[in-house]
């Protein structure tokens, strides 16, 4: 999306589930730091919103020491890698639902979508139950990345 690439067939289960647990890693990290956080800057009250949305301006007037500074600096951090992963998450959720790339999303190309749940079999292999929770489980995807399934297939096939 960044780079203007597509994943490749083979890596796009290993990339979704990468951005997930990244996703719900840094949300973790997050609610594990935040009381800490809040104890250094000095508790619940009005400047500690000062010092969490602008840390540079609170050491500045003294506010806040060096440490409360990486303190704060590093939650800021864990909820921009939280907000940017989640919404790269939805955006690939959204269109392996609806069995697109970014760039076929874009160009309204729905050739491929075969139905959610057989989009999402295709992505993470016959043992996707397995794969999500163990993303270097065998779980062999169908295809070999060139010549892939369309809706017409499909229907062919449902018609026989």
């Amino acid at each position: 999306m960044f780079a203007g690439c597509c994943v490749g067939f083979y890596n796009h289960r290993y990339y979704l589930l990468a951005v997930a647990y990244i996703m719900l890693g840094s949300l973790y990290y997050s609610i594990l730091q935040w009381p800490h956080v809040f104890e250094t800057i000095g508790g619940y009250h009005w400047l500690s919103l000062v010092c969490m949305l602008a840390p540079h301006i609170a050491v500045l007037f003294g506010l806040l020491s060096i440490y409360g500074f990486i303190c704060a600096i590093s939650q800021i951090v864990l909820a921009c890698v939280f907000v940017l992963t989640t919404y790269l998450f939805g955006v690939q959720i959204m269109c392996i639902s609806q069995g697109q790339t970014i760039h076929e999303k874009r160009a309204g190309i729905t050739l491929y979508d075969l139905g959610w749940k057989k989009n999402f079999i295709q992505v993470l292999g016959k043992k996707w139950y397995l794969a999500m929770i163990f993303p270097f489980a065998s779980s062999p995807v169908d295809g070999d990345g060139v010549n892939f399934l369309t809706f017409y297939d499909l229907n062919e096939i449902k018609n026989v």
